[in-house]
């Protein structure tokens, strides 16, 4: 299994390197909502942490489902659907490479936006531990990965997928979202210590990582 998703997510990140304008749009998807908010901000005004935490977040959750799209959509266009389905390969390792390819991708996005968020929004930081960032949005990541690693084949092949991509895993995040700004606030803040939300976004984690493991073999394959 582990080596067919080593397959699927090589496959997928070559065909994303070879249609670069499709990832960018993710890309420039952030840096829109970075100078936007930006403008909105008064002279001398300083965003909170927590607003901070809101636009990044806000962004992730819209790039998911845009990375998500495109690496269906690639599959769709290519015909590598019908392939994967007509030879004798688990389905969930499908799954798995997808999302290994949506969480790449999507951390390879906030990376970039990273200098842009202290260029443009200028949050004042307090002393923090980067480890404690890490394992954050790493884990948050996973989450926002591997739903979009299932219900990304929900809307392949339809007309309005985007819209329909959004509408279903918007509803699903919220609690995973609420976690993460609320301990990225705390992070920025210097101020993260044990806390319940942890254990909510790892509760979050699991099921959606348990319920893409179920659902999508049934709904890849159309049956």
């Amino acid at each position: 299994m582990f080596r067919r998703s080593r397959i699927v997510f090589a496959k997928d990140m070559r065909q994303v390197l070879r249609t670069k304008a499709e990832y960018l749009q993710a890309v420039l998807l952030g840096l829109l909502f970075i100078f936007v908010f930006s403008l909105a901000r008064r002279s001398g005004e300083i965003f909170s942490v927590q607003s901070i935490a809101v636009i990044f977040w806000l962004i992730s959750a819209f790039s998911v489902v845009l990375i998500a799209n495109i690496l269906y959509r690639l599959d769709e266009h290519g015909g590598i659907r019908s392939a994967l389905l007509q030879i004798a390969v688990p389905l969930q390792s499908i799954w798995l490479g997808k999302s290994v390819g949506i969480f790449c991708l999507l951390f390879g996005c906030q990376i970039f936006w990273l200098p842009f968020f202290l260029i443009f929004l200028q949050p004042v930081l307090s002393p923090m531990n980067w480890l404690d960032g890490v394992l954050l949005v790493g884990s948050v990541d996973f989450g926002l990965a591997v739903l979009g690693g299932l219900l990304g084949t929900f809307c392949a092949g339809s007309d309005g997928r985007d819209i329909l991509l959004t509408v279903l895993c918007f509803p699903l995040l919220l609690p995973l979202l609420l976690a993460a700004i609320s301990l990225s606030g705390a992070l920025l803040n210097g101020s993260l210590e044990e806390n319940n939300w942890w254990n909510m976004i790892f509760a979050f984690d699991l099921l959606f990582a348990s319920a893409a493991l179920l659902l999508f073999p049934f709904a890849y394959d159309g049956e």
